[in-house]
């Protein structure tokens, strides 16, 4: 147990040290697959590094000493007594975290079967070779791996509205695996407030990459911003997909009229 509570915290200031790193110096930057492949790679490593163990004292000479120490007596009661601290609150803090990790990883489950009955319910169409959901009237434009669920008003027969451009753009840069991994980093640190800041930013660099290929298409930024706008109220379904309006519309608009790093 020791060793998991070690790996949970070299865990956990490795993900604060590489985000603080780009709170400071990349967050206001232009470099959106940059800065999404380092987000990234941050969820990996600060899984993955404490793992590796490297032994760093290998080759070398290791010099011995003696240092005399005062005799202590120690009886049978004292060890009884330390012991039975220590167990109850390693045992105390085991069972919040993975009490924890259940709650987490049952609302992932929930989200799964948000998205299933949804399907369930609105069936998927084949238009434009995409696989697209027509949802009811107050949800947000939304997109899970290769499906894009939308509102009817928002696709014209043999024209890519900018919504839809929006969404494909989620689905061809793979930004639904992003998701995924974000969400299993923050069931296993959900006590880390740097995990929960690490899957907003992701969000965010997604929703800059998706505005940033919309454009790029040739739609009018007037008429984007205003579209954006004007989803400011959609429900969001959950924190698994791509909502059209999940980031904050300031930082949005602000990232498509900012000159390019």
């Amino acid at each position: 147990m020791s060793d998991f509570i070690t790996y949970l915290l070299q865990s956990s200031l490795i993900m604060a040290a590489l985000y603080t790193v780009f709170w400071l110096f990349l967050r206001k930057d232009t470099f959106f697959h940059v800065n999404r492949a380092y987000l990234i790679l941050t969820a990996i490593l600060s899984l993955a590094a404490p793992l590796v163990k490297l032994d760093l004292l290998t080759g070398t000479t290791a010099s011995s000493f003696i240092i005399m120490l005062d005799p202590v007596l120690i009886t049978s009661e004292k060890v009884e007594r330390i012991a039975s601290v220590n167990l109850g609150f390693v045992e105390v803090a085991a069972i919040i975290y993975f009490t924890g990790v259940v709650i987490f990883s049952v609302r992932l489950i929930i989200q799964m079967i948000q998205l299933a009955m949804i399907i369930r319910r609105n069936k998927i169409t084949r238009i434009d070779n995409s696989n697209v959901v027509f949802v009811d009237r107050g949800y947000s434009p939304f997109s899970f791996f290769n499906l894009i669920f939308i509102r009817k008003e928002y696709y014209v027969d043999g024209k890519l509205t900018p919504v839809l451009a929006h969404e494909k753009i989620h689905i061809q840069q793979y930004h639904t695996l992003d998701l995924i991994i974000i969400e299993l980093a923050i069931i296993l640190q959900w006590f880390n407030p740097f995990a929960w800041f690490l899957g907003r930013s992701v969000k965010s660099i997604h929703e800059f990459l998706a505005d940033e290929g919309v454009l790029k298409n040739g739609f009018r930024e007037f008429e984007y911003k205003t579209l954006i706008l004007n989803e400011a109220m959609g429900l969001q379904v959950n924190s698994l997909t791509n909502n059209f309006n999940v980031s904050l519309i300031k930082n949005r608009i602000t990232m498509m009229t900012k000159t390019r790093s």
